[in-house]
């Protein structure tokens, strides 16, 4: 995929307030492949599953049958929400095997409702907008380490930069990342290859509110 796809992708999601794995087909299967690796999504075929629901029954030390009812279709992270529905490409009705697609807000990718992984919970699934715009939200707030890399103290403002790759240098700030990336885009000053675009702490903002003598407080 090309970097202007993806940048597409990004804007596309950001634009309908979809996750971008509902947009971006590498980055799906990036998030997916990573979960097979580390946390046992599967099984490969829901058909034909081998030996995975004994497998992880042992693991989580219960029997086979409890295992095959602890599925995604069944957890509290699986999206299957209206709103979510109209994210994803194609259809997510059930299939011939009797399973369907929905979203993934642990691992974030497009899951199937036959299989599962270690992180299984259960409460789910996720049948209402509301609920999902909430699990939106909160993996939202959980996605600014730069708050915790800058320190951060106080209320400064994340804004969305666009950076030149050379030397690091912050060449424009926008409150929205849908603004920022349309400029990176479009701008003929800037080239996908040479500049991209990062959330961060707005850099004065933030100093200010680690050494209040910058925001005009009495020394």
């Amino acid at each position: 995929m090309s970097t202007l796809r993806r940048y597409i992708n990004i804007i596309e999601a950001a634009e309908t307030s979809c996750p971008l794995a509902t947009k971006d087909i590498e980055v799906n299967t990036e998030n997916r492949d990573a979960t097979i690796k580390k946390f046992n999504y599967g099984p490969l075929n829901v058909t034909e599953p081998g030996d995975y629901w004994v497998k992880i029954a042992d693991y989580w030390n219960t029997t086979e049958e409890a295992a095959k009812k602890s599925n995604c279709g069944v957890c509290v992270a699986f999206d299957i929400s209206p709103r979510m529905e109209e994210c994803m490409p194609g259809s997510v009705s059930q299939d011939e095997d009797g399973g369907r697609l929905g979203y993934c807000w642990m691992h974030h990718f497009k899951c199937h409702s036959l299989r599962s992984c270690h992180t299984w919970a259960k409460g789910g699934p996720i049948d209402e907008d509301e609920t999902s715009y909430e699990w939106a939200e909160r993996n939202k707030q959980e996605k600014e380490p730069e708050k915790l890399a800058a320190g951060y103290v106080g209320e400064a403002q994340t804004v969305y930069a666009i950076i030149r790759k050379s030397d690091g240098q912050v060449l424009q700030k926008f409150d929205n990342f849908r603004e920022a990336e349309r400029e990176l885009v479009r701008s003929r000053g800037y080239d996908l290859k040479t500049h991209y675009v990062k959330s961060m702490l707005d850099p004065q903002q933030a100093k200010a509110e680690k050494d209040p003598t910058l925001a005009g407080h009495p020394k």
